[in-house]
């Protein structure tokens, strides 16, 4: 019989917490701004996982960049309770290598016909469509041009189906291309040709333009293929 594992909870100190220094996850200024101001807002809801033996932190590490930012700013006091953990136990360091990719991994993705019914029902009453360059808004992480895309998601004409990177077999590759500025223009105009209108849901064009670009490169292959297999002998 399958049985989900528990762990213990404790509040420790900082200075008990020692960060993997393999941990593949980063953080940006603006994210960690951000999640700054969630942890005063809401708490240290999320504890930081830990191995029980050492301290060693397998997941949470941003969590505590955070709390550190804050600490430096407002001193000790703004946790005087002390870092909430649990406290995972029995596992050597290649299982906690592996548990730290999962954690960093299995975050799930959006729902992006119910992500902005949520935004917008946090934000009502709130009037996004003004144009002022130095409105701040900022919900659970999302900017005001992130918010007014997502509003405007609904909208958007039916792109179809696009297959996402977890889906792409092993036999399949995902590529990143560094492209010249002057080539911006150009790129927009192929995308928004493949359905982004208004150069919305930007990545599921690029998408569909890629899988084009592949099914092309597939189908001269097997060109090329069927012209080596042709026999040129003379009679």
């Amino acid at each position: 019989m399958t049985q989900i594992r528990t762990f213990d909870t404790d509040s420790v100190s900082r200075a008990d917490l020692h960060l993997a220094d393999y941990n593949p996850r980063t953080i940006s200024k603006k994210m960690l701004s951000e999640l700054c101001e969630s942890l005063v807002t809401y708490g240290f809801v999320q504890p930081v996982v830990v191995r029980k033996e050492d301290g060693l932190v397998i997941g949470g590490h941003q969590r505590l960049a955070a709390y550190d930012a804050l600490v430096a700013e407002h001193g000790e006091n703004v946790l005087p309770g002390g870092v909430p953990v649990v406290y995972v136990d029995g596992l050597d360091d290649r299982e906690v290598k592996i548990l730290n990719l999962t954690l960093n991994k299995v975050q799930g993705s959006w729902d992006y016909e119910k992500l902005p019914i949520v935004v917008q029902e946090i934000l009502d009453g709130v009037d996004l469509n003004i144009a002022d360059e130095d409105l701040e808004v900022s919900v659970a992480g999302f900017d005001f041009a992130e918010i007014n895309d997502l509003l405007d998601l609904s909208i958007q004409p039916d792109l179809g189906e696009v297959e996402p990177f977890e889906k792409i077999s092993s036999g399949e590759r995902v590529l990143t291309y560094r492209l010249p500025e002057e080539a911006a223009d150009e790129v927009e105009a192929i995308l928004l040709r493949f359905g982004a209108d208004e150069f919305k849901k930007r990545s599921a064009a690029l998408l569909k333009a890629l899988r084009v670009a592949a099914e092309t490169v597939e189908a001269r292959q097997a060109e090329e293929t069927d012209d080596g297999d042709t026999d040129h002998t003379p009679a």
